[in-house]
């Protein structure tokens, strides 16, 4: 026995024996890696949890998300549920409101080798958390219709709490109601949500309301109805300009009150008369009267003036000019050219004022032979029109032929004799 202890104590046996643990190890280690190699998870925005605040204390903003990094087996990371990766903080040192930089910590499955987390420290803002109460304020309506009117409206409770950090309770100046009669013709009772606003009628996030819900009872009474309202017009324009369609009044309706057996045979009203006679471009007419001179005795309208517009349009007509001589530009000094036919026949539209003044002689119709040499050649000519006139259609192509004259040669000059 004690020789066999001599024997493995051998510094020899040792240094074997320990050598074949190790790549027994590595032997191990390598089957293992071939067969479950090792993988990169990354999950991204990952949102930071809160642990161990304070009671008392409350995040005035929400945290930031991070990224997690995980490395682990193939077999780990295939059957991964990202929801198992958690990142928190932990706020059990914070007693009090103040911002400060927390570490984040991550809590990752079973079987995972490393876990980096980025940025791995994050500011955390805490502040007071407080109550008050206010009152509740009911908005009347802007865009009430005419015919009806709230006569009454309330809520079944006069006030509301409001709970939140203590900065953005303290922001809240009031808390609304907006009274929305949308699609309501009688009173109604709705269930409405009341909200915190500031100084500038901006809301007020982050807090909470109690009762979140309220109930809102509004009183409707109808009066009177609501009529059309047509433009009287001529609806002529200046000369050379037309009204394009009628003049369209803006409301173009209006609400008229009054008994009941008078109201039943209005069915619609005029304007006072309009005068477009002059004008020459779209044109809104404001505070134009509403005729009252046909209404019966004790109805009156509201509104008592309107809004017209009146779309004007430029009159255009169309000329026909024919035997306008087709004139030649760039023409070579050497050359002959002549052009078949002659003449052209041009179409052209415009402003009725203006086509009647034209003559035909401001138009003119040219075909330009700069570049080209001897021969026929096929040209469209262009025209050249007096401003705010255009052509219909192009004109028609025309044949150009071109004959080049031989330059003559000059003659010798002689030397006199002695």
């Amino acid at each position: 026995m004690i020789e066999w202890l001599r024997r493995v104590a051998d510094t020899g046996n040792v240094l074997r024996f320990l050598l074949s643990l190790i790549l027994a190890f590595a032997l191990w280690a390598w089957v293992t890696n071939e067969k479950n190699p090792e993988q990169t998870y990354l999950a991204n925005n990952v949102q930071v949890e809160i642990r161990n605040m304070a009671a008392g204390l409350q995040l005035v903003t929400p945290l930031d998300v991070v990224e997690v990094r995980i490395q682990a087996p193939r077999s780990v990371v295939q059957t991964l549920d990202p929801s198992e990766i958690v990142a928190w903080v932990n706020l059990e040192d914070r007693t009090g409101p103040g911002l400060e930089t927390e570490r984040v910590r991550v809590d990752v499955p079973s079987g995972v080798r490393t876990a980096r987390v980025s940025p791995d420290e994050i500011p955390v803002e805490l502040d007071t958390v407080v109550s008050r109460t206010f009152p509740v304020k009911l908005l009347t309506p802007d865009d009430l219709p005419r015919n009806l009117e709230v006569t009454d409206s309330n809520v079944d409770v006069d006030e509301v709490t409001i709970t939140g950090v203590q900065r953005n309770v303290e922001r809240v100046a009031q808390v609304i109601v907006p009274v929305d009669i949308a699609g309501h013709t009688e009173s109604f009772t709705t269930q409405v949500t009341p909200t915190a606003v500031d100084a500038n009628n901006a809301t007020v996030e982050n807090i909470t309301i109690e009762p979140a819900s309220i109930t809102l009872s509004v009183e409707l009474a109808s009066r009177g109805k609501e009529i059309p309202v047509f433009v009287q017009c001529g609806c002529s324009a200046a000369p050379g300009f037309a009204v394009l369609g009628y003049p369209q009044a803006s409301p173009s309706t209006v609400l008229v009150d009054g008994p009941t057996d008078a109201l039943s045979g209005i069915q619609y009203v005029y304007t006072t008369p309009i005068d477009t006679g002059d004008l020459t471009a779209t044109t809104v007419m404001n505070d134009v009267q509403i005729d009252t001179s046909t209404l019966p005795e004790g109805v009156s309208v509201e509104p008592s003036v309107v809004s017209v517009l009146v779309q004007i349009s430029q009159q255009t007509a169309t000329r026909t000019f024919d035997n306008i001589p087709i004139q030649v530009l760039n023409r070579p000094a050497n050359a002959t050219i002549t052009v078949s036919p002659p003449t052209a026949l041009i179409t052209v539209e415009g402003p009725q004022e203006d086509i009647d003044a034209l003559t035909g002689s401001e138009i003119s119709i040219v075909v330009d032979v700069n570049g080209l040499g001897s021969g026929s050649h096929n040209i469209r000519p262009r025209a050249i029109l007096p401003p705010r006139i255009q052509y219909t259609d192009e004109p028609t192509p025309v044949t150009v032929t071109i004959a080049l004259q031989p330059t003559p040669e000059p003659s010798p000059t002689q030397t006199p004799e002695p």
